[in-house]
């Protein structure tokens, strides 16, 4: 057991008030060692007698013995990951978040630090292991996660009162470097692509340019969620690689009103659902889960291949430049918050944001609306006479 309290001894050396203490650790093996150390409190003058200096020195032991490691500290980064930290912390998580920290932990923290003790991991390895990461062409994202699920680990284990320091909180990830960014699309391209595409991507992809759904929430619908008599959808699950999951956040689980152009769209998805699914039920003489966008066998759409065998191909031939889901939740998004009658907070709510920053992040600058505006700045300077609406 590691000693984590005492108190000392205070001596006078060549002129000096000296602390000795003993230094309690955990070995690489597991084992735990003890040593000796000395620290110099202060020259003897600087003192008025032994006891203010024992007052000294209590502080100094009073802190070393709150920041003294447990046993358990001594144990490599990947036995606390395979014995405490997933089975404990990430088998708890959702199945989306479970599967990136499992991605993260295998691919890129097992090969650089699954077998150092943890005590011994500092903030420089961890600045060497983005530096790494980063020459090996992994973006600034990825680098990021890789840092949170290093600092989620360290952070269980100071939880725990297992460290006392947390060697990711200062890890510099590198510079950010934007290789695609996410975009809205215009009007003009959201009517071509409704118009050429092929059912069933058609209604995903109007069903989430129309009320601004995660496409995880557009695959998790289920027929009974779509409540046609009262125009209002029930968002209260996702579905992400094949997977049905809670929605994101607590937020996320909402009401959203059915506008009319999609309340024909919806009622014709919803038909043709139920119609297979009575098929179905006659076949295998079981109740299936209705989902509202389903395969030949009953189970969810995948998103990708959805995109990338009914969407992408429609889109290139189009010459329409590359979206993706995402992209169709900012098009609901700037294209209402840039409209000026869609308070901020209402537009939160529809998209199920925590937090109205978010939602702000989410619009982006409409050219056409620029270039009106320099309109009516060069109007005002050079033709004052004019109107400023650019006439």
């Amino acid at each position: 057991m590691i000693r984590r309290y005492q108190k000392g001894s205070v001596r006078k050396k060549n002129g000096n008030y000296v602390l000795r203490y003993r230094d309690d650790f955990i070995k690489p093996d597991g084992t735990k060692g003890r040593q000796q150390r000395t620290t110099i409190l202060g020259p003897i003058s600087a003192f008025h007698g032994k006891n203010d200096a024992r007052r000294a020195a209590d502080a100094i032991v009073r802190e070393i013995s709150q920041n003294a490691p447990s046993p358990q500290a001594g144990i490599t980064l990947g036995q606390f990951w395979d014995q405490y930290f997933k089975p404990n912390i990430v088998d708890k998580m959702k199945s989306n978040t479970q599967l990136a920290y499992g991605a993260r932990w295998r691919k890129q923290i097992v090969p650089a630090l699954a077998e150092v003790p943890m005590r011994n991991v500092s903030t420089l390895d961890l600045d060497r292991l983005m530096m790494q990461l980063e020459r090996r062409g992994y973006s600034w994202q990825t680098r990021v996660h890789v840092r949170n699920v290093v600092s989620k680990i360290y952070h269980t284990a100071q939880r725990w009162k297992w460290l006392a320091d947390n060697p990711a909180k200062w890890v510099d990830v590198g510079q950010r470097k934007i290789v695609r960014k996410q975009r809205a699309l215009s009007v003009d391209e959201v009517q071509l692509l409704a118009e050429h595409l092929e059912e069933r991507a058609r209604t995903v992809f109007i069903l989430g340019v129309t009320t601004g759904l995660r496409i995880g929430e557009i695959l998790g619908l289920q027929v009974g969620d779509v409540n046609l008599s009262d125009g209002i959808i029930t968002v209260q699950r996702s579905v992400s690689r094949g997977e049905v999951d809670t929605t994101k956040t607590e937020a996320s689980n909402r009401r959203v009103p059915i506008p009319p152009i999609l309340m024909g769209v919806l009622h014709a998805q919803v038909q043709q659902t139920t119609a297979s699914s009575v098929s179905r039920v006659t076949a295998e003489r079981a109740e299936p889960i209705r989902w509202l966008f389903s395969t030949r066998r009953g189970t969810p759409l995948s998103d990708r291949n959805l995109i990338n065998r009914q969407v992408y191909p429609v889109s290139k031939r189009l010459g329409i430049p590359h979206f993706s889901w995402h992209s169709l939740r900012h098009t609901f998004t700037t294209l209402g918050g840039n409209e000026g009658t869609i308070p901020t907070v209402v537009m939160k709510q529809l998209l199920g944001h925590s937090k109205l920053s978010t939602t702000e992040k989410y619009m982006h600058e409409l050219e056409g609306q620029q270039r009106a505006a320099m309109t009516k700045i060069e109007n005002l300077i050079w033709f004052p006479k004019k109107k400023a609406s650019g006439e």
